[in-house]
């Protein structure tokens, strides 16, 4: 059983944390899950809802019922936002490594490492790189996690489904 002051001291935290009061921090705070595109449906772009549509009929076989296609659509789209933050996590990491506006290949990178005037404090500075990407790469793993987790509850109640 929870105590009188527990209680209390969580009703104060609650009101402490309620987010942003302003119209404008509202506002601001709701474009965050808009910032990568990954929470947004794949109805909205055209070459991802037709394969996702795509996915879904091979995910529903074809001459299923509509409940089967409407939930092979939601897996499909899920899988789809997987894909997506993978390949943006890749060319995040790839690009990070390099200097600021430079796009980055395998040979670019080998000849930066096998260059004999490599810069010696090359490894910290790649470090520190990484180090003020690490709030973007907590953002796609956040929005990895639930395109999985919508992914798995689809899939589940796919095949629960006659």
């Amino acid at each position: 059983m929870t105590s009188d002051a527990k209680i209390r001291a969580n009703r104060r935290n609650a009101a402490r944390s309620t987010g942003p009061r302003s119209a404008a921090g509202r506002a601001r705070s709701s474009l965050n899950s808009r910032h990568h595109g990954f929470s947004t449906s794949a109805a909205k772009n055209h070459a991802v809802s037709a394969e996702a549509e795509r996915l879904a009929r091979a995910l529903a076989e074809d001459d299923s019922s509509p409940q089967r296609l409407a939930q092979a659509r939601v897996a499909a789209e899920a899988q789809l936002t997987v894909l997506r933050i993978r390949a943006a996590r890749v060319a995040l990491l790839s690009t990070t490594a390099l200097r600021p506006g430079r796009r980055a290949n395998l040979q670019s990178l080998q000849l930066q490492a096998e260059s004999p005037a490599a810069d010696r404090d090359a490894p910290e500075r790649i470090a520190l790189t990484y180090l003020r990407r690490l709030p973007t790469f907590a953002g796609l793993a956040q929005y990895e996690r639930k395109a999985l987790a919508r992914r798995k509850r689809a899939l589940a109640a796919l095949n629960r489904l006659p």
